[in-house]
C-alpha cells in the first residue's frame, strides 16, 4: 500500500491536506482511505462523506470531469480539489 499526499494549502479551499492510502490491485489502483484535514472554518461533513464515498473505489472509476463542474463559495471547491487529486494520480 502507498500513500500519497496532497498539500493545497495555497488554493482558496478550506480542506488543506487529502492524504490517500492507494492499493494495487492488478492494473486498478484502489482507494482504500482518504484522510482530509480541513481548517477552523471548514465544514466537518464533507471531508468524512468524500472520503466515504471514494473508500474501496477505483481511481479509474471515479469521474473527474463531473468533478471539476462543482463550485462553492471559495474558490475551489472540494469536489474540485479531489479531482485535482485523482487526475494527478493517474498521471503518475
Amino acid at each position: 500500500m502507498k500513500q500519497l499526499k496532497f498539500d493545497v494549502s495555497k488554493e482558496d479551499t478550506c480542506m488543506k491536506t487529502w492524504v490517500f492510502d492507494i492499493e494495487e490491485n492488478g492494473d486498478e489502483q484502489i482507494i482504500c482511505n482518504l484522510d482530509i484535514t480541513f481548517t477552523r472554518q471548514g465544514c466537518m461533513g464533507h471531508p468524512k462523506s468524500i472520503s466515504a464515498l471514494v473508500k474501496n473505489r477505483s481511481i479509474e472509476s471515479i469521474d473527474t470531469d463531473l468533478l471539476v463542474e462543482t463550485t462553492c463559495s471559495r474558490g475551489k471547491s472540494c469536489g474540485m480539489i479531489l479531482g485535482q487529486c485523482i487526475s494527478q494520480i493517474r498521471n503518475n
